[in-house]
């Protein structure tokens, strides 16, 4: 997997088994902020089970395809973004994502966002693009918004997070939609 340069400093490199460590301190350093909407962070325990998680997205292994970046800049690790159960079969795949709290507010998040739609619309030649989105998490909300996503509904009930079900906001974009001016966006 080719690493994508985003801007300046900033770049999406393929998760590395050599990163473990620095990914689970992340999100062990940023859990109270990642927590409230990221089912993952209270169930990642040690390094050892983030490197069976790197494990499983390089083998492949998985029954989904997952595409997984570490979002770097100037080399530090600023957080992770994936392409979710990439499907060739019906050309759909899901945006997921989390960066440090440090870096919430500069819009890193919406720059990768807008480097993994062209890469899978025009590399991987899917058809639609999704992000899911917990109600009440705004700031995760406006990246679909700003990169011109429709809003579908809501899925009810969509993630178990703890002990409970959160119901997700589902934007959706097709590649007729994206063009090929990315002026407009």
């Amino acid at each position: 997997m080719a690493d994508i340069r985003v801007a300046g400093e900033l770049v999406m490199t393929g998760i590395r088994l050599s990163s473990a460590g620095e990914i689970f301190r992340s999100i062990r350093e940023n859990t109270h902020y990642l927590r409230r909407w990221l089912p993952f962070v209270d169930e990642t325990y040690s390094v050892s089970q983030t490197e069976a998680y790197i494990r499983s997205v390089l083998d492949g292994n998985s029954l989904k395809k997952d595409l997984v970046w570490e979002i770097r800049k100037n080399g530090e690790l600023v957080g992770v973004i994936s392409l979710k159960e990439v499907d060739d079969i019906n050309g759909r795949t899901e945006i997921g994502y989390w960066i440090r709290e440090i870096y919430e507010g500069h819009g890193i998040v919406t720059d990768c966002c807008r480097k993994l739609i062209d890469y899978a619309f025009n590399e991987l030649h899917l058809f639609r693009v999704q992000i899911r989105v917990a109600p009440g998490n705004l700031r995760s909300a406006r990246v679909p918004e700003r990169l011109g996503f429709r809003f579908e509904g809501i899925e009810r009930a969509g993630e178990k997070h703890s002990d409970k079900y959160l119901d997700l906001m589902v934007y959706s974009l097709l590649k007729p939609e994206w063009g090929d001016d990315l002026s407009c966006i």
